[in-house]
């Protein structure tokens, strides 16, 4: 297959340490030998001046921007892009994309000897992309997150679903919303996949992470962003109480994607513990520990529309996992527990702890699956329509 170049714009940071379709598509175009500049988040909502986080994170980006790009490896570039703040000021908008057109020009011009493809996360990207060389990759339906210029998104959205030459999706309920709005001929789906090498690799039982040392089994575990429009505290709070037995160990950054998330009702229960963010490169020596390992995502018009990464990082791991109903996840029902439920999830986390593996879930799809949900598998899937 023919080398390309690849301009990425993302709406997640290279370093955030909960790698992302973004961060593993880059990698992934570059280890293939085609070269890649991946642009990291513009950021979709206006920043919080009252927010720690916030304010600690425009500064981070501003040293960013300062050292200039960075060298990943031979093939991929890390540019930080500075933009104004108050995106949805009609302005700084105008603004924005004038200076995001200056730094595209100045990596096609000294990055690559040849033609670009833009490679798109962010839907507000159609003004400052000119090439009709575009792939939109949708991934989420962001006009379902929190915090987010829903009006916005949608109008821009539309331009860009127009001007791309392809759609890339994670989620059938995605396809058949870009299939009735009549983009059907070049929307394509692709659920989401695996680091198979990172997450089936062998961890020493007796290296447990210093803070699981402490934690009673059996673990009933989750990694992921602990945000109340993506995870159903309600029903965690109902599995330590049941479940009182079990240690229910969280990692995962709290409020990411909604700062005012508020964990107030699992407060105060002495099995849940929360464990922070983790890096990428620590996730499997915790995942081994898991007994079980969940996904208890709450049900909204967001989560409709998501494919959990986690999944096939769990079963690549050998977990049994228990998950809430997510249509994406109709199709992989024999390597999983689907919950319909409270309860059900309950009686699915009961079945796991007193089940191996092979009574518990179809080994042989399992391994059937994930053997086609790999980055490399998929990444050359997506080449091929381009």
């Amino acid at each position: 297959m023919d080398k390309k170049n690849f301009i990425i714009i993302s709406t997640a940071d290279w370093d955030n340490p909960f790698w992302t379709n973004k961060q593993h598509v880059a990698r992934t175009l570059s280890e293939a030998g085609h070269k890649v500049v991946y642009f990291d988040s513009l950021g979709l909502r206006n920043p919080n001046k009252n927010s720690t986080r916030d304010l600690t994170r425009i500064f981070k980006r501003l040293v960013s921007f300062l050292r200039g790009p960075r060298k990943i490896s031979e093939n991929l570039t890390v540019f930080s892009p500075l933009v104004a703040p108050k995106h949805s000021n009609k302005v700084v908008s105008l603004f924005n994309n004038f200076l995001m057109s200056l730094y595209l020009k100045y990596f096609e011009l000294n990055s690559f000897s040849g033609p670009v493809i833009y490679w798109t996360y962010n839907p507000l990207s159609a003004d400052f992309l000119k090439s009709n060389s575009i792939v939109y990759h949708c991934v989420d339906d962001l006009t379902a997150a929190p915090g987010l210029p829903v009006e916005r998104i949608q109008r821009e959205e539309i331009k860009l679903l127009k001007k791309s030459k392809l759609i890339f999706v994670t989620s059938k309920t995605l396809k058949n919303k870009y299939d009735g709005m009549g983009f059907s001929e070049k929307t394509f789906y692709f659920p989401n996949v695996v680091d198979e090498k990172h997450f089936s690799q062998k961890v020493d039982p007796n290296q447990v992470p210093e803070d699981l040392k402490n934690i009673g089994r059996p673990i009933l575990g989750f990694i992921g962003a602990i945000s109340s429009y993506k995870v159903d505290f309600n029903l965690l709070r109902q599995i330590a109480i049941e479940k009182a037995d079990c240690s229910i160990v969280l990692i995962g950054l709290i409020g990411e994607g909604q700062p005012d998330t508020s964990i107030d009702i699992l407060t105060g229960l002495d099995n849940i513990h929360f464990l922070g963010a983790k890096s990428y490169s620590e996730l499997p020596k915790y995942l081994h520990f898991f007994d079980v390992a969940m996904i208890p995502c709450v049900a909204n018009e967001y989560t409709r529309s998501m494919f959990p990464m986690k999944f096939f990082e769990y079963l690549c791991a050998e977990k049994k996992v228990v998950t809430t109903h997510l249509e994406s996840l109709e199709e992989f029902r024999e390597c999983c527990f689907v919950a319909q439920d409270h309860k059900s999830f309950i009686s699915g986390i009961n079945k796991a702890l007193t089940s191996n593996l092979e009574e518990f879930a179809d080994k042989n799809k399992m391994d059937e699956v994930l053997k086609e949900h790999t980055w490399n598998v998929r990444t050359n899937k997506m080449l091929r329509f381009l």
